[in-house]
């Protein structure tokens, strides 16, 4: 009895087409360890074709990795990359288990071999992007981040990170312009649009822009008031103005949401203000 995840494979995980049979109801499972549970029994069977147990193998590496065991993904995303090393994606995810393990060259390896099968997809250049400006390679990923951008050109998530690797340039004016316009394309959730009008906040005031910056800050805050960084950054910009009361009330905001900052209790104690 064959039993492969094949309809899962193609509509959740953009798998290439392909017949096979149906799934095992386990090895199709949202819950990991229902899935991994599952998927070796599928395995066990000894009766898939290559095809179909790197698929498995695949899903498997999935199931791993949203539970966070990044080594056991990499090995079954291995397995599924040796069994066909034509599909881009069994890359892809290999690379983003490396990211997340912070092996950051093996990522751009497995990247670059995604590229190589699937030059159109936006998504492995920006990973690539990603990769690079985690080992300070600003260059090369906002050479990455221009393709993806060519690709995808309404994507946020690629001008933000675009972004970063310009402040990483000290390239404030076009770190400005990229967050910006990841702004007007409307990042969601809201606490990643707040991120980001953090770091716009932020290369705002390495340009000593001052009100623009703590505009963006209140802006952050608005979205999301949880964000000890907004008022933290907030508050060393009124403190940059001389607006020592405003500098203050912020730091206090910092540490009614988490008592314990280190940050926001060093720069009331430099400021000679009680917490």
């Amino acid at each position: 009895m064959r039993k492969v995840l094949i309809v899962l494979a193609l509509t959740l995980m953009g798998l290439p087409a392909g017949a096979a049979p149906s799934a095992d109801d386990n090895c199709k499972s949202t819950d990991p360890d229902t899935r991994i549970s599952g998927c070796t029994a599928v395995i066990a069977t000894g009766q898939l074709n290559t095809s179909d147990l790197s698929a498995v193998y695949f899903l498997c590496g999935r199931a791993y990795t949203d539970k966070g065991l990044y080594a056991q993904a990499i090995a079954d995303y291995t397995k599924a990359i040796t069994l066909r090393p034509d599909w881009a994606q069994f890359y892809r995810e290999r690379g983003d288990a490396y990211q997340d393990e912070a092996q950051y060259d093996q990522a751009i390896v497995d990247y670059t071999h995604a590229i190589a099968l699937s030059p159109a997809d936006p998504n492995a250049f920006a990973d690539r992007a990603a990769a690079n400006l985690s080992l300070d390679k600003a260059d090369q990923a906002i050479t990455d981040f221009n393709r993806a951008v060519e690709l995808k050109s309404d994507n946020p998530e690629l001008f933000a990170g675009r972004g970063l690797a310009y402040v990483k340039k000290s390239a404030f004016d076009q770190a400005i312009a990229d967050f910006t316009k990841a702004i007007a394309l409307h990042l969601a959730p809201a606490d990643h649009a707040a991120q980001v009008y953090i770091w716009r906040g932020n290369a705002y005031s390495d340009e000593r822009l001052f009100d623009q910056a703590i505009a963006d800050y209140t802006q952050a805050i608005a979205l999301n008031a949880g964000q000890t960084d907004a008022y933290l950054s907030r508050g060393a910009t009124y403190g940059a103005k001389g607006l020592t009361q405003d500098e203050v009330a912020d730091y206090r905001a910092a540490l009614k949401i988490d008592p314990n900052n280190r940050d926001a209790k060093d720069r009331l104690k430099l400021l000679g203000a009680a917490p």
